[in-house]
């Protein structure tokens, strides 16, 4: 929309584009009554052909211009239609957006304290009167020539306890920062600017994000299904109390997350400072998740017939995202591997996980080691990980018991081999860190294990693994492990390694 500059809407003129996204340009504009100048924000003449979403845009730009006057939020001034363009006129504003300041290089703490205080006082602040913005990201959020964050566009808010009718079915807000009730359609509340909030949080401790596609629906789906991979991952000087802030604040479920973004700041700001923080409770692993059912039906139909939803006409994309939802919460209601009864030998091609009953003796780096065989077994459904430089050797699938995840390490070849090294270098963000390792039932290290280095304990102190003699490798988290987003590496004698992702 280049073309508008020099024209007038209404009565503003348009002197320069400063910005331009997917739905909208933005101007500095000129008042011509007032000789003030001023940001126009223009939206595209697409959208500004749904008349529903003109009725709409001038009920909710109202709302804005008359609930939200607060210090750090950019206020609308004006609204109006002009020529077939609709616009929204804001205060001019000298700095540049935390997007920006984002791609020029990471916050010191001293920033992020200050500018995530900001915005989380702007956003309990809406909450409180009862609006939600539903495109919380960084290029809505101004930081000033003074040294403040402000939170812009509450163009496209809601409120919470309005009409169902003024969003219809459109979905609104940015891919990569959709919550997952956002991205099904649902009726939102304001956790769902928290989950959003909560991505900017992950971007500013890890420089990046969570979740990443060429396809925005392949981002949507992530965001609905997929575990955050663990911030920590990607900077190795995070602290664990922002993680945990971050991991709670991007909890699939909204009953999950903190009650208000006042919680989340507590949290956040003793995190930084390096004080006693609240106490909360981490979300369960995205993987574990089930969606609501309801007595004789379906977790699909539970979704098609749920009260809020039932009056929404849903986009066309909606049912078979739930039906993917759907699938995925059903296959995590199997039974677990371990704990079911039967008796067999594990095998070279076998894909059978085992429970520990027999006690052996096995030596590990010249030391004697009770330990115990494993002759119970049930089936899992994935096979396991095998290497033509490993002949005979298989890395079992992980399973979950209690606070561990259990792998078994199988040689069916006709001689003995030792693990020389051994990497857990991925695991779900919401499993906290690694607390112990332990081969079969005995105990091999504890302490406080840093992703991607491997464990020093196994330099030099060979595991045998002998012929048809498994060997499960264990290792305990802080939190309920989740059971899927693991990467090993297992490093044998023999010069070769196997590396599993599952």
């Amino acid at each position: 929309m280049a073309g508008l500059v020099g024209k007038m809407l209404d009565r503003y003129r348009l002197v320069e584009q400063i910005g331009q996204g997917g739905m909208a340009t933005v101007f500095r504009a000129v008042d011509t009554k007032s000789m003030d100048e001023y940001a126009i924000k223009v939206l595209s003449p697409t959208i500004a052909a749904d008349r529903r979403f003109v009725i709409r845009f001038r009920r909710e730009a109202g709302l804005v211009r008359r609930l939200l006057d607060h210090p750090y939020i950019v206020p609308v001034v004006d609204y109006g239609e002009d020529q077939g363009y609709i616009y929204l006129v804001m205060p001019f504003l000298k700095g540049e957006t935390l997007h920006d300041r984002l791609v020029r290089g990471s916050l010191s703490d001293r920033e992020k304290a200050r500018w995530v205080g900001q915005v989380s006082e702007a956003l309990d602040f809406a909450h409180s009167k009862g609006v939600i913005h539903r495109d919380i990201k960084p290029s809505n959020i101004m930081l000033t020539e003074e040294g403040d964050a402000l939170l812009m566009d509450f163009g496209l808010a809601r409120e919470i306890e309005g009409s169902n009718t003024l969003t219809g079915s459109m979905l609104m807000g940015t891919p990569a920062y959709v919550s997952p009730e956002q991205g099904r359609g649902e009726k939102l509340d304001s956790r769902s600017d928290q989950y959003s909030f909560g991505i900017i949080l992950y971007q500013i401790a890890t420089g990046r994000l969570p979740f990443e596609a060429e396809a925005p629906m392949a981002i949507v789906m992530q965001h609905l299904q997929d575990q955050v991979p663990r911030p920590g991952r990607f900077n190795r000087e995070l602290s664990e109390g922002e993680e945990k802030v971050i991991i709670k604040s991007l909890a699939k479920h909204p009953k999950d997350r903190f009650k208000d973004l006042g919680e989340l700041n507590d949290a956040y700001q003793a995190a930084l400072a390096g004080r006693r923080m609240p106490e909360f409770d981490l979300p369960p692993p995205a993987s574990t998740m089930a969606m609501p059912r309801r007595e004789g039906i379906s977790p699909l139909d539970t979704q098609i017939v749920a009260p809020e939803l039932e009056r929404r006409r849903f986009p066309w994309w909606i049912l078979p995202m739930l039906l993917v939802v759907a699938i995925a919460a059903g296959a995590l209601t199997l039974p677990s591997v371990f704990g079911s009864s039967g008796e067999s030998t594990p095998t070279r091609d076998s894909t059978t996980m085992v429970q520990p009953t027999q006690t052996k003796i096995l030596v590990i780096g010249g030391t004697p080691i009770q330990t115990q065989t494993l002759p119970r077994v049930t089936d899992t459904p994935l096979a396991p990980i095998t290497s033509e430089s490993c002949p005979g050797i298989a890395l079992h699938p992980p399973v979950i018991d209690g606070n561990y995840v259990k792998w078994l390490v199988d040689n069916g070849g006709e001689d003995t081999v030792e693990i020389m090294d051994l990497q857990l270098m991925a695991w779900p963000a919401g499993n906290g860190r690694l607390t112990e390792v332990r081969i079969n039932n005995s105990l091999l290290w504890e302490g406080e294990y840093e992703e991607g280095e491997a464990l020093e304990l196994l330099q030099g102190m060979p595991l045998i693994v002998g012929p048809d003699s498994p060997v499960i490798l264990a290792f305990k988290f802080a939190w309920a492990p989740g059971r899927k987003g693991y990467e090993m590496s297992v490093g044998f004698d023999v010069g070769c390694t196997i590396n599993g992702v599952w």
